[in-house]
């Protein structure tokens, strides 16, 4: 995905989302932004959340099957990563994030159809 492409795609996620927050979010969490992030190699919108200290990103990419992603929608794939948590420890997130991790997949997954 070139810079511009994925600043175009965190637009567009950054004005359906929006509207969309009271649903998705329990109480205490907050939407930070889409920002397009170099990641991988490529450039990748990444929705990030925040809870008191904690975070949870969400890199929102074209569907690539041959790739390991959390959940995939008819065009993207959802991974999900928090900056507070270590890299040997990234597994723990769903255990703590659960309830936002699977409501942020629904909504992807709704609003891709």
């Amino acid at each position: 995905m070139t810079p511009e492409e994925s600043d175009a795609l965190a637009g567009t996620l950054t004005e359906v989302i929006t509207p969309a927050l009271a649903e998705i979010l329990p109480d205490g969490w907050q939407f930070e932004n889409v920002k397009t992030r170099s990641l991988m190699m490529t450039h990748l919108p990444v929705l990030s959340l925040k809870h008191g200290a904690e975070t949870l990103c969400f890199i929102i990419s074209p569907t690539d099957p041959a790739s390991p992603a959390f959940k995939r929608s008819k065009h993207y794939d959802l991974t999900y990563f928090s900056e507070d948590v270590p890299d040997a420890k990234q597994g723990q997130i769903y255990r703590r994030d659960r309830e936002v991790i699977e409501r942020v997949a629904a909504w992807l997954r709704r609003w891709d159809v």
